[in-house]
């Protein structure tokens, strides 16, 4: 069985970055990934330095390169279980191969759950959109819909009148009392009442009724991949509403409440941008290295 400095498990953009870090720290690092990051449905990534308009899956692929050649592994596969064994953890991979870890950062991220609407999830990342710091400046001062799967979207809806005037809130049946209609209303905003029925060729269907948008936005239910540590009993918390059922808390640089286990990215920070990932998992790898420094010489 391999023995490892530091397992990462996840090859989005928060372990392509730690794995940067703790590899150039000279630590032996393996990176074990799907292939299959949350933005791969999105054309472009924005909003980071340098990088902007890079296709996601390109951004990985160059992520992965770069790590590779400073002598990083990185195994497509994903985690099944990982196990306590006092100085070091123990992963079993889906493809049977088991690796010992003195130190895991956790960078698994999440799966978006959709409404069960038609349309929604066959047009995620093109005309249904979620994030406007990602996707709000190409589809500025055009026809926005915001479509209501909790009292936060009220916020988002608020947020997203930066990016347009244009902006009709679907409550999708959510009764809203006068105080959060006039919320939107005195923004200028238009308010369909009742619930939506299906989203096709650019038309928000309510009862008989369709309605135009150029995009359409809403927050999906994010579930954290993270089953895999199930027996260790980390410590979790829950989020606000619409933030998904339990997470992974973490203290400062990521730190669980495992010594020798991080957590870093949407799977404890579901809101976080590419952007805010990367520098998550730098600090945690800092982290790391510093423990594993300590732990050399117990």
């Amino acid at each position: 069985m391999q023995t490892v400095d530091t397992l990462i498990i996840g090859g989005g953009a928060a372990g392509l970055q730690a794995a940067l870090v703790m590899v150039r720290a000279r630590r032996s690092v393996l990176v074990v990934d799907s292939a299959t990051p949350r933005n791969r449905f999105a054309h472009e990534i924005h909003g980071v330095i340098a990088l902007e308009g890079t296709p996601p899956l390109e951004f990985q692929e160059r992520g992965k390169e770069h790590v590779r050649n400073y002598g990083v592994q990185i195994v497509k596969a994903t985690v099944d279980s990982v196990t306590d064994n006092d100085r070091t953890l123990t992963a079993t991979l889906s493809n049977g191969d088991t690796v010992a870890a003195r130190s895991i950062i956790v960078a698994s991220g999440v799966e978006d759950v959709h409404p069960a609407i038609p349309g929604l999830e066959e047009n995620w990342g093109n005309t249904v959109l979620h994030c406007p710091y990602c996707h709000g400046y190409e589809v500025a001062d055009k026809n926005l819909g915001v479509l209501c799967i909790g009292e936060f979207s009220l916020q988002h809806a608020a947020i997203l009148r930066q990016w347009s005037q244009n902006i009709t809130f679907f409550t999708n049946g959510m009764e809203l009392n006068e105080q959060q209609r006039s919320h939107l209303t005195r923004r200028g905003m238009a308010l369909v009442d009742g619930p939506i029925t299906a989203f096709h060729d650019g038309k928000v269907q309510v009862g008989d009724d369709d309605h135009a948008v150029d995009a359409l936005f809403y927050m999906p239910i994010p579930h954290p991949h993270d089953e895999f540590l199930a027996d260790l009993n980390l410590e979790r918390h829950s989020p606000p509403s619409g933030m998904g059922g339990s997470l992974i808390k973490v203290g400062p640089a990521g730190a669980t409440s495992h010594a020798r286990i991080w957590a870093v990215g949407n799977v404890v920070n579901p809101p976080a941008q590419v952007a805010m990932a990367m520098g998550e998992a730098n600090a945690a790898a800092i982290a790391v290295n510093a423990f594993l420094v300590e732990d050399d010489w117990i």
